[in-house]
């Protein structure tokens, strides 16, 4: 290129004419180094830009070319025409574009003309004047490309004392806008001539001494907000001022508050000017309620905004901007200024919490190098489906400028790799450079809006570009109240500490990569990593600058030139990635209680390990000091330490053996709970962070046993049995089916065994068990719908069989009727007769008894008088009650006015209680000695216990309205009774001290399988209720199941069994444990097994272990253990290893419940260390194990 000038006076008149000379001889057609034309239907024809520096003071007045002769540069050659640029994210049907037939179909050169002079424009006081250069011509019907190969422009410029004067005050000399010319212009050398400006400026408004880098505007009440960060920016060689509102609309003239804020700047600008350092930076303190927006005016076709927020009105310092008056802003004939003076951000915020992120974000980003620096991830959408268009492909394209060294990630819906999930997770994860094509509005980007964005707890931050449509609308005609989203990334406490997007439409090609806002998305990339300018307020006007050519020529590259906006510091530059970092990371993590129960589920009681699996990935850096930090726990739970340091972490490596321990308070929440975490390491040069992880961590308590529900495809109604039967004398579980088939289920929750009903059955209820003659083998009975009365043993195999011609729904029962010494089954029919049954399946003399009316509700069978006999409570729909003896005799009759639903208890003394819908009767020697009403019909029967500790059973019951009630034997429902549940109830209560106060608490189990326990005053106990979602409950079992010292919950539901951990010892004072009192189901406190003592509390069973308080423990803990019966007791403190730490009890020991303490020291007295260790108790009959923590 070389450039002539000469110097013409003709009178006061001064020209100057400046000539360029271009050559184009080695450029081809095809190569793609020069920008193509856009314009919708014409030629994609590649044009020459060029900027020309005017001398100072002078304007342009023409231009003449001169080129050589052309050349056919191709032949037979088809160029496709522009398509019509499309809003990314308005909802309009795409027409697809057609070539323009006035250019397709005329045989002349497209474009008619070989150069366009666009305008001129000035930068920092310097005129620069803008053409298009034309060498490559085309003729698309002959198919030819003219090419001129050399080129000169003679351009015409004259001087304007008045424009010099203006422009004099603006002129910089600083080094950086010799650099940034050396980059706009062909002839950078003229800017020589700008040095008589000096002598002409007549200054400013601000003292030059006040003169700083950055402004930060904002208004008087926030601006003490922001005294800390100019402070940091001013240490970081920014130094920065704050000027409020107050002082500049006080001060400077506008027509609006906007203006006056441009004209406070203008001056700044003017007055500072040839201050050693530039003034370059603005930071535009507040949304538009605290600082000013302007809106210009912006139309592509016939899409027209008159108020489309530009915050580079506050940077391009030139130009009126409302030339003709009509207060829209920004129009072609209003003197628009396109290059800007200032980099301007804006910090979009209104309160100190939302100013506070923006800076905590910013200033964390600028002093840490963390391993966000080293990651980019891109994310592209289906823009279009008719023709396809990607956002991938327009990302890929970007990706050309990002340097090799960032661990570069995509997320495109052309890959199927992009949701709003991953999107959301890779914000959480903390993502240095984030770019995005896609569809937007002021309210979601990326599947992201205020909610989720708020949700964000990344500690690592980085900036995101998008070309999706209005996310940084921040005027509040647009976003109202609620803010647009790019405001909320950068205010949130998590999300990102700058954010680049378009006020209004974005705008795309369809079918093609070169949409409008894709040139300034390649440009800003550009600028940042190739075009020297890192800063973000400098990439940012780089990419107008690229792209100001097509701006002055395209009315839709114009819009992209305004709206593009910046909420962030500009004086902010990208970080490179480091090479020295690690990219640490929790790939998953396990909860065990090991070193609790060791059911696979974490229950009320257990301590935990907490495994989280941490690597380093490979191709990082060394990972040194690495520390695991717990920052929350759930309310009561404590980690025994909240911290794990690793040495190191090789790249490619994982730790997965480290683990945390915690113990669940017995007074808990069950279900979901959630622990937080923390990982970092430390930089092997700078000795900070390397960047935090924040995880959460899931996990749910339960009282469900792991190893349960056990499921079955068949109907369960009945009661599971639970028996000692397992090899090692572990318990079992014996479920019955609908129809009547058994499966034995062991403690593991797996089946090992079954037999089917001799026949098939329709059981309706429960079944019972007994030995029908002394010391023979236990048998389970069954009544069903098909008549069908019959006893099998565990084996299978039929003991006896009655078959009647009636239907049987209820439960049988087990007892001896007829004074033998064998057992007989009693049951009654649908036909009004109450069966009783043999051994060998025959009646017994004198039944069945014809009842006259239906039963319906289950038998008590017991002894009313000791040494009288057995004696069968029956009650019929007729409102009868009947006792019944031996021969079938009826001893007994009464009669009330409901029909009998509730099934009856037998008591002491000859009392049995019974009920009806409205109604509890208690009855003693043939008469209604007490009753008291109840809401509904008692549900599954009623149980006996002495629930207020007056040496007198009580009647226990629970009806079907969803209530508990308690009800003395003279009538009188107990205090805190009856429990209202919002609940169904259709089975019975269970009775057991669970608390170890002596007194028995209830448990009710509802329709859902829910437990809850309550006291004596009818107050729930803590950790309860305990909800789970297993329909269609049957009634339940209360037993130390795993024959480990705590109380289990064994009960059916429709499809299985679960077994609920009810996490308290068991204790020999439990009155009513399983459905009618035993497995007899004879419902009567002698079956139950109550024996009255003076303190109310029955003699242990077993001998058992009963567990150590407290656990952890620190120095000493407490172990408790019962004996059933006299005998030599050892209990023994073991360590992991097996090997003996001390021996704590060695001796003869009375029957009851006894207690040892272990004061944390060996058998030689020395303390030992923290860790986990095992106590076993020793008696003639068993050895029991158990686990406690020491912490120290």
């Amino acid at each position: 290129m070389t450039i002539m000038a000469i110097l013409l006076m003709v009178g006061m008149l001064f020209a100057l004419s400046q000539t360029i000379v271009l050559d184009f001889e080695n450029k081809r057609f095809g190569d793609n180094e020069l920008p193509r034309l856009i314009e919708a239907g014409k030629p994609m024809l590649p044009f020459y830009p060029l900027a020309v520096l005017l001398p100072f003071g002078e304007e342009y007045i023409s231009a003449e070319s001169n080129f050589s002769a052309p050349h056919i540069a191709g032949e037979k050659i088809y160029i496709d025409f522009a398509r019509q640029q499309i809003p990314i994210s308005q909802p309009m049907a795409y027409s697809p574009t057609l070539p323009d037939p006035a250019v397709y179909e005329n045989d002349a050169l497209f474009p008619s003309k070989d150069w366009e002079y666009l305008g001129t424009q000035f930068f920092r006081g310097y005129g620069i004047a803008y053409f298009n250069i034309y060498p490559f011509r085309y003729n698309p019907v002959k198919g030819q490309i003219e090419q001129k190969s050399h080129f000169e422009l003679e351009i015409n410029s004259a001087y304007n004392e008045d424009l010099a004067l203006d422009k004099a005050r603006f002129v910089s000399l600083h080094a950086e806008t010799q650099e940034s010319l050396e980059r706009l212009v062909h002839n950078p050398e003229l800017a020589t001539d700008y040095h008589k400006a000096k002598t002409m400026k007549t200054g400013g408004g601000l003292p030059l001494s006040d003169a700083k880098k950055m402004l930060i505007i904002t208004g008087q009440n926030q601006a003490d907000w922001f005294e800390d960060y100019a402070t940091w920016r001013t240490s970081k060689g920014v130094s920065t001022g704050i000027y409020t509102t107050n002082f500049i609309y006080a001060n400077y003239d506008g027509a609006d508050n906007a203006e006056k804020l441009r004209n406070f700047l203008v001056d700044a600008y003017a007055s500072w000017s040839d201050a050693p350092e530039l003034f370059e930076y603005v930071i535009l303190g507040g949304d538009d309620e605290i600082i000013p927006e302007r809106g210009v005016y912006g139309r592509v076709w016939n899409t027209v905004d008159r108020r489309m927020p530009a915050d580079m009105y506050f940077g391009n310092l030139d130009g009126d901007w409302n030339a003709n008056g009509n207060n829209i802003y920004g129009e072609e004939n209003d003197d628009v200024d396109m290059l800007a003076e200032l980099h301007v951000g804006r910090f979009t915020a209104e309160t100190e919490t939302q100013f506070d992120n923006i800076m905590r974000k910013t200033m964390h980003y600028v002093d840490n190098n963390t391993f966000s620096n080293n990651i980019a991830t891109f994310f592209g959408e289906n823009l279009n489906n008719n023709p396809v268009t990607w956002g991938g492909d327009y990302k890929d394209e970007i990706y050309y400028y990002l340097p090799d060294e960032y661990d570069y990630y995509t997320q495109y819906d052309r890959d199927e790799t992009y949701s709003s999930v991953h999107v959301w997770n890779a914000l959480d994860l903390g993502v240095g450079v984030m770019n995005h094509m896609g569809h937007a509005n002021e309210n979601v980007l990326m599947g992201q809006g205020a909610g989720s964005i708020n949700r964000l707890r990344n500690t690592e931050y980085g900036f995101i570009y998008t070309q999706g449509c209005y996310p940084a609308a921040f005027d509040e005609r647009t976003s109202k109240e609620a803010e647009a989203v790019g405001e909320h990334f950068v205010m949130a406490s998590g999300g990102v500490f700058a954010f680049i997007g378009n006020s209004r439409y974005g705008w795309y090609m369809p079918g093609s990569t070169d949409g409008a806002s894709q040139y300034y998305d390649r440009q800003f990339f550009r600028g940042l990593y190739e075009g020297g300018c890192p800063e973000l307020g400098k990439a940012l006007t780089f990419s107008r600058e690229e792209n100001l050519h097509y701006a002055l020529s395209s009315d839709v590259m114009r819009w992209c030139y305004m709206e593009v906006l910046l909420f962030g510091d500009p004086s902010v530059a990208v970080k490179l990635p480091d090479q020295d970092l690690p990219m640490l990371q929790c790939d998953d993590f396990i909860f065990d209680d090991k070193l609790g129960d060791q059911d696979g589920v974490l229950n009320p009681g257990d301590i935990v390990r907490f495994f989280p699996r941490v690597s380093n990935l490979e191709g990082w850096a060394l990972a040194e000091d690495v520390s695991i930090t717990i920052t929350s726990m759930p309310e009561g739970m404590e980690m025994h330490q909240s911290m794990i340091n690793i040495p190191f972490i090789l790249p490619g490596d994982t730790m997965d053996d480290i683990f945390f321990t915690f113990e669940i308070p017995l007074e808990t929440d069950f279900g979901e709970q959630k622990l937080s975490f923390e990982i970092d390491s430390t930089h092997p040069f700078t000795g900070l962070s390397t960047g935090k992880k924040r995880y959460d961590a899931y996990f749910d308590i339960t009282l469900v046993d792991g190893r349960f529900p056990w499921e079955t495809d068949h109907l369960i109604r009945s009661a599971p049995i639970v028996l000692p039967i397992m090899d090692d004398g572990g318990n079992a579980i014996l479920l019955s089916d609908a129809y009547g088939n058994v499966s034995f289920i062991s403690s593991s929750g797996e089946s090992y065994d079954s037999f089917d009903a001799p026949m098939e059955q329709n059981i309706m209820q429960s079944a019972a068990y007994a030995e029908l003659e002394p010391g023979g083998e236990g048998v389970m009975v069954f009544a069903g719908r098909t008549g069908h009365i019959y006893g099998q043993n565990l084996d299978g195999e039929t003991v006896f069989e009655y078959l009647a011609d009636t239907s049987f729904t209820y439960t049988p029962v087990i007892a001896d009727i007829d004074g033998d010494g064998y057992c007989d089954v009693i049951a009654a029919g649908l036909d009004s007769k109450l069966y009783a049954v043999n051994r060998d399946g025959e009646d017994l003399f004198g039944f069945p008894v014809d009842l006259g009316s239906v039963p319906r509700c289950n038998l008590a069978v017991g002894e009313l008088e000791s040494g009288g006999g057995m004696k069968i409570i029956v009650g019929t729909t007729a409102g009868n009650i009947f006792v019944v003896g031996a021969g079938g005799s009826i001893e007994c009759t009464l009669s009330v006015p409901e029909a009998i639903s509730g099934a009856p208890v037998i008591l002491p003394r000859g009392v049995f209680a019974i009920g009806t819908n409205s109604r509890l009767y208690i009855i003693q020697n043939g008469e209604i000695i007490a009753e008291s009403e109840i809401d509904s019909r008692v549900a599954g029967g009623l149980t006996c216990a002495d629930i207020d500790g007056d040496g007198e059973l009580d009647i226990v019951f629970n009806t079907i309205g969803g209530r508990t009630w308690v009800v003395s034997q003279a009538g009188e429902v107990l205090p805190g009774f009856p429990v209202l549940f919002n609940s169904a109830i259709s089975t019975p209560p269970l009775t057991a001290d669970l608390t170890g106060d002596g007194f028995l608490d209830i448990l009710t189990i509802d329709s859902h399988n829910s437990v809850f326990a309550y006291t004596r005053e009818g107050e729930l106990l803590s950790g309860f209720p305990f909800t789970t979602a297993y329909m269609g409950s049957t009634p339940a079992t209360l037993i130390d199941f795993d024959q480990d010292g705590n109380f289990k919950l064994v009960n059916g539901f429709s499809g299985g069994v679960l077994v609920v951990n009810i996490r308290r010892p068991s204790t020999a004072n439990a009155m009513w444990t399983t459905y009618r009192g035993a497995l007899n189901r004879q419902a009567s406190y002698v079956a139950a097994g109550y024996v009255g003592s003076e303190d109310n509390t029955n003699a242990p069973r077993v001998s058992q272990l009963l567990g150590n308080y407290p656990n952890p423990f620190n120095p000493e803990t407490t172990l408790m253990y019962e004996l059933a019966k006299p005998g030599e007791v050892q209990i023994s403190i073991y360590n992991l290893k097996g090997q003996l730490i001390r021996k704590l009890v060695d001796r003869a020991v009375n029957a009851g419940t006894h207690s040892a303490v272990w004061d944390g020291k060996d058998t030689s007295g020395n303390p030992v260390s923290s860790g986990v260790y095992f106590y076993r108790m020793k008696t003639d009959k068993s050895s029991q194990s158990k686990k406690m923590l020491l912490i120290k």
